[in-house]
């Protein structure tokens, strides 16, 4: 609350007079100007907010009590639980890794699901990924993609997805299982070579040049791309990368223009959502990571023509076409442990949804008939009648 981290009993929490402990975390502030990735992403989530952004409690694979991962913006700390303790993460990674380049901003940290320490982050285009030292300081970082520039980024959500669909991440973590031999990472490969430049006066009066889709113009070009071996101590060859191209995406999809939304359908499986560039048609598919098609580096922002129809195993989930509207795009995905899904969705292409005045509704698709041969056919919605819900405001229990 307020840049400030609290913490309350469980047992208190229904009390009247209850009252949060606010933990006293000594962060070193920071004197250092905003980096341009930090302004930009500001902007875009209209956020002013100083102090800790967020924070995550955690165990991990090294530690023997829950830890506080805790950001400060572009900022990473590391403390005990009662806020004692504090590590400055990106300082002890650079210490301790003199060969790797590091400066600048560090985006769009992720903490692995099953281990507090070891994260990926985002600079200069690229994915990198590290693991802090439990007991000592220190650490082990390196870079899983290399070719990320100006244009072609890797695990970075282009302007349009982040100021149009609030899509402000773009590489995520495969669930933790017993049967995973090496933990795997889901990111976004985007082109925006095709668009024109256009120039802008930043808060300084200095002119920037950014790539910008004007009406009518190619928007970026989105891939997804798995790394099968994400351990930061892995050398980069046995890093593996798969990948959906784009050719791909509209060989099942010659509408597709946008895909707002991705993630893991479980360790095996990614799930995406495509979208149309007038927003009245989507669907919302799944694909093993075993059937996209194996790729270098130097593939990801290759044409792949010749490989799209090749692409087997795309299941699409639900489609919606609204032709007197759109469709919505919301964070109103859960997917749980069990392989059932919860959406939400504007109950606009039933006659029976018009008739209610296409309100907004929550779906669910059940365990078995996700993986039956008619998923579109099964989701049961939990109605609301002649009310509609918040969209956004989805969550559901694991158990």
């Amino acid at each position: 609350r307020d840049g400030a981290l609290y913490r309350v009993a469980l047992d208190a929490l229904n009390a009247v007079d209850a009252q949060p402990q606010k933990l006293d975390i000594n962060v070193p502030q920071s004197t250092a100007p905003m980096s341009k990735e930090e302004e930009a992403l500001r902007e875009r989530q209209r956020s002013e907010l100083k102090g800790i952004t967020s924070f995550r409690l955690g165990t991990g694979k090294q530690l023997q009590e829950p830890l506080l991962f805790v950001a400060c913006s572009t900022r990473y700390f590391v403390a005990k639980r009662d806020g004692s303790g504090v590590r400055d993460v990106i300082e002890e990674l650079k210490e301790s890794n003199p060969s790797v380049a590091l400066d600048g901003a560090w985006m769009d940290v992720k903490n692995a699901p099953d281990d507090l320490l070891t994260f990926t982050f985002v600079r200069n285009n690229n994915l990198y990924v590290a693991s802090l030292n439990a007991e000592s300081p220190g650490g082990t970082v390196r870079a899983v993609t290399t070719v990320g520039d100006a244009v072609r980024s890797c695990a970075v959500a282009d302007y349009i997805m982040q100021e149009e669909f609030s899509l402000f991440s773009g590489n995520w973590w495969a669930p933790a299982t017993a049967a995973a031999a090496s933990p795997q990472v889901l990111f976004t490969v985007t082109d925006v070579s095709q668009q024109r430049e256009v120039s802008i006066l930043d808060k300084n009066l200095d002119v920037e040049r950014i790539p910008f889709p004007r009406v009518g113009d190619p928007n970026a070009v989105t891939s997804l791309v798995v790394a099968t071996d994400c351990r930061p101590d892995a050398s980069p060859e046995q890093t593996r990368f798969r990948m959906l191209p784009v050719a791909t995406l509209r060989h099942w999809f010659p509408w597709v223009e946008y895909v707002p939304r991705l993630g893991w359908r479980n360790a095996e499986t990614v799930y995406a959502l495509a979208l149309s560039r007038d927003q009245e048609r989507s669907a919302l598919f799944e694909v093993p990571v075993s059937a996209m098609i194996e790729v270098t580096e130097n593939g990801f922002f290759a044409d792949h023509a010749a490989a799209a129809k090749g692409v087997t195993g795309i299941r699409v989930l639900r489609e919606q076409h609204v032709p007197w509207a759109w469709c919505e795009v919301t964070d109103d995905i859960c997917v749980r442990r069990d392989g059932s899904i919860v959406v939400g969705a504007h109950d606009a292409d039933t006659e029976e949804g018009k008739a209610r005045g296409a309100f907004y509704q929550y779906y669910r698709l059940d365990t078995a008939a996700a993986e039956s041969d008619a998923p579109k056919q099964a989701w049961k919605s939990y109605s609301l009648g002649r009310f509609g819900a918040t969209f956004g405001s989805l969550s559901v229990a694991d158990d």
